[in-house]
């Protein structure tokens, strides 16, 4: 695929730029991912396209600012981010995520990257469900 970009005031200026789509894709499901706190969930990645069939690698972390594509602008380690229970997995099969016990500071966020291609990837929020606040007057 080629991109070119045109100068608006001076139309002969242009550039033109060779973009090469990785021919490997990750989806997650679920996504984002809801657990409650202190209990386990099923996470799946798919890798589609993957010709060595070499699955993904998972990384769990921490986030000070969630952004609205499920991305992470400031990535923070988080040791009270709760458990993967495996750090790699074939497509298809799940791996566990089990939520901590009490909330954890920030955001979470759950990435799935291929191995065949680094550059293939999905990361997902992960939420917890917040407890019901009832006011009494």
């Amino acid at each position: 695929m080629t991109l070119t970009a045109a100068s608006v005031t001076e139309p002969a200026a242009q550039a033109a730029a060779r973009i090469t789509v990785p021919s490997v894709a990750v989806t997650v499901a679920p996504n984002p991912v809801t657990v409650p706190l202190g209990e386990e969930t099923q996470v799946t990645a798919t890798v589609i396209g993957d010709p060595t069939d070499s699955g993904v690698t998972w990384v769990l972390m921490g986030c000070a600012d969630a952004l609205l594509d499920g991305g992470c602008s400031q990535p923070l380690e988080c040791t009270s981010c709760g458990t993967i229970s495996n750090a790699e997995s074939a497509s298809g099969i799940p791996i566990s995520y089990t939520a901590p016990a009490s909330w954890p500071p920030g955001y979470l966020t759950l990435t799935a990257t291929s191995v065949a291609n680094p550059l293939a990837s999905t990361v997902v929020l992960v939420h917890w469900p917040h407890p019901r606040i009832v006011k009494f007057e």
